[in-house]
């Protein structure tokens, strides 16, 4: 975001100074602006997203927000563990040390939900998802009998 504000602001800057001078002046207004803009709604984006995921026995839901306002609700039956399962999404290197990142997606009824996202590590991911498994299907029969 910040990024973005710098570019847009230089960007809206030089449009006073291509004003003045002209020519070759207004690359850097229709170059800079764009490119800013482009950074900061980016950022805004990233910072203004959120995803909330409700996990109880044999159903999920999940409410994706912007800025606090929910996007879109979905919900889904969860009839076995197989329909929980990790996806690679992103994978980055910082000083030679390679990170993956995952999200925990589910499918069913033909769509597919995401539970949980930006987990970092296959192990993490791997454990969150075993804990949403256990929720998921835990069966409140076998307590109530005993």
């Amino acid at each position: 975001m910040l990024m973005g504000i710098i570019f847009a602001a230089i960007g809206l800057f030089m449009v006073g100074v291509a004003q003045d001078d002209g020519g070759m002046s207004w690359l850097f207004p229709l170059l800079f602006t764009p490119i800013g803009l482009l950074l900061l709604g980016q950022g805004l984006t990233v910072f203004g997203r959120s995803l909330d995921a409700d996990i109880r026995p044999g159903q999920v839901r999940m409410v994706r927000r912007f800025m606090g306002r929910p996007l879109y609700r979905r919900q889904a039956d969860i009839r076995s563990p197989e329909q929980i399962r990790l996806v690679l999404s992103m994978t980055s290197t910082v000083n030679g040390q390679l990170t993956e990142y995952f999200r925990v997606e589910v499918s069913a009824a033909g769509r597919t939900l995401v539970l949980a996202e930006g987990i970092a590590g296959r192990a993490a991911a791997e454990k969150i998802r075993q804990d949403i498994i256990g929720v998921v299907c835990h069966d409140l029969t076998s307590e109530l009998i005993t």
